[in-house]
């Protein structure tokens, strides 16, 4: 779909089975897709039906895992904990929400992180993409959490994303194209009739060699908001083979001069849903107060923005 299509059809606004490991490590089973129904669909990764959504494998670190590897969590990744809530930076690769057949998920990382035991209620108010990572809230309360869902649902939560996505994107604008489940593709669609609104504003971070960061306020909150959006105006996260973006990032693709070596294949920069929730700003379910919590982009993702940057540095001194 092209940028002037996007425009016809909607709006591209301009200047807008064995042992389970520990409680601080888990397994990742890149077989494993399923989300249970939340009361709200008020995030950008919710799924707002009883539909699976798949996902793609599992990585972390920019890399794929296999169904037996694992990953812990640093205590320094508890953002925030106090008795009505936890705040974690959630890493890329994880499940946000149980999955079939018991397996584990991020909640137990955050249990094995903080040393509390497994009855210690962490009570689920929004998700992400398990290929994404950044900023993720728990109620630690019914209380919170029916005052958190209800926020997300009012749209009073607002939540920033750092996205890299294919192409360079011309100048900062918005999209406002209606969404709906395709249940033949199995993912989210463009709805040609019906659907449900849904905004997405967007603002230029940086443009390297064939790609831009890019800054995604999703000011509604329905199920691969921003991935959808940034696929209808013709670019789709960089990473994302469910929308049309590739399955990893090599320098090979953008630097011209890059040799390979000849005892090792190519190691991706990254191949993880390029897609970090960076900040989330609400008010603390029990004090009332406005709190504002962020995760600064994780390595690998960091790590891709910058050697990209490399090759494009490099071509401006060439020419």
């Amino acid at each position: 779909m092209t940028q002037h299509e996007a425009n016809k059809r909607g709006t591209l606004g301009k200047k807008a089975g064995g042992a389970r490991p520990p409680e601080s490590e888990v397994e990742i089973d890149p077989s494993e897709y399923g989300y249970p129904r939340l009361p709200t669909d008020a995030d950008e990764s919710d799924h707002d039906d009883s539909t699976e959504l798949v996902d793609g494998g599992a990585t972390v670190g920019g890399e794929e895992k296999s169904p037996t590897a694992t990953v812990r969590l640093d205590r320094s990744a508890l953002l925030h904990v106090d008795r009505s809530l936890v705040v974690v930076n959630k890493p890329s690769g994880v499940l946000a929400a149980p999955g079939r057949g018991g397996h584990a998920q991020l909640s137990e990382l955050v249990r094995g992180a903080a040393g509390w035991g497994t009855h210690e209620p962490l009570r689920l108010v929004h998700r992400l993409d398990r290929g994404a990572s950044g900023v993720m809230l728990y109620a630690r309360t019914v209380e919170a959490q029916r005052a958190l869902v209800a926020d997300f649902m009012e749209r009073r939560i607002e939540k920033v994303y750092h996205a890299l996505v294919s192409g360079f994107v011309v100048e900062d604008g918005e999209v406002k194209l209606a969404l709906k489940f395709d249940k033949r593709q199995n993912r989210m669609t463009i709805a040609r009739s019906g659907g449900k609104p849904a905004h997405t504003l967007f603002r230029i971070l940086e443009r390297v060699a064939g790609n831009t960061l890019l800054e995604c306020r999703p000011v509604t909150g329905r199920t691969h908001q921003i991935r959808v959006h940034m696929a209808a105006i013709g670019h789709p996260l960089t990473v994302d083979t469910m929308y049309g973006g590739g399955q990893s990032v090599l320098l090979s693709h953008y630097k011209a001069d890059y040799r390979p070596s000849g005892r090792h294949p190519e190691r991706p920069l990254i191949s993880r849903l390029t897609l970090h929730a960076r900040r989330i700003e609400f008010r603390h379910p029990e004090s009332g107060e406005p709190v504002v919590f962020e995760a600064p982009l994780p390595r690998d993702l960091a790590a891709a923005v910058r050697q990209l940057g490399r090759v494009r540095s490099v071509e401006k001194r060439a020419r």
